[in-house]
């Protein structure tokens, strides 16, 4: 509930909710209502690894005024998979978040192949741990949170949260310098690089038509 916890003090008894807030009970009913107890386990298999990373650029011949990308590469260590997507951020997106009032982009492109991975890797991610990599401290700011300042950003950091629950997956993120990130070259459109030991990186293609964007 920290985001009751940053409402003012105030003497009288009627209090407008921020729609953060408003998020965050309805996070709580949510919760209350579906999530069966998590389980912990003493041991458990080796965590699959996630790297995330999101590019945007001003662009004015965009309708956005932004040409923005998205990449992801995940590793399991136990089949050895290699899989990553990678593609531009469709302009209906980056339009809704810049009619809301962003004058940056930057933190939503960071955060949103967070969501895209948790769809297109679900098979790897269900009920095991996993180690998500960001180069945007902001962004891994808000994921360790569970919540963020910006209107934007919480609506998919909300989203994270909902597949944390249904999925049960046991996440950790950690900051990566970018030049050690495997999905700056995806976010780009490039092909991430081969790694000794896995199999040959394969491609899937992310759903841009992911709640709440869809």
């Amino acid at each position: 509930m920290a985001e009751l916890g940053r409402l003012p003090e105030k003497q009288s008894t009627k209090v407008d909710l921020p729609s953060s807030c408003l998020l965050a009970l309805r996070r709580l009913l949510l919760y209350l209502e579906v999530a069966p107890p998590r389980s912990l386990h003493a041991r458990h298999s080796a965590p699959v690894l996630l790297f995330v990373d999101g590019s945007a650029d001003p662009c004015a011949a965009e309708p956005s005024g932004f040409k923005a990308g998205v990449g992801a590469c995940i590793l399991d260590p136990a089949s050895r998979e290699y899989l990553f997507f990678g593609g531009l951020i469709p302009q209906r997106i980056l339009k809704r978040w810049v009619a809301q009032g962003a004058r940056h982009v930057i933190a939503q492109a960071e955060l949103l192949p967070v969501l895209l991975a948790r769809c297109s890797f679900r098979r790897l991610l269900e009920g095991r741990p996993f180690i998500c990599f960001v180069d945007n401290e902001a962004a891994r700011a808000g994921l360790i949170r569970g919540s963020s300042s910006n209107d934007n950003s919480a609506e998919i950091i909300e989203e994270i949260i909902c597949h944390d629950m249904r999925d049960h997956a046991i996440g950790w993120y950690a900051r990566v310098p970018s030049e050690s990130n495997l999905a700056d070259a995806p976010s780009r459109g490039r092909h991430p690089e081969s790694l000794a030991g896995w199999a040959a990186p394969r491609r899937v293609e992310p759903d841009f038509r992911a709640k709440p964007f869809g």
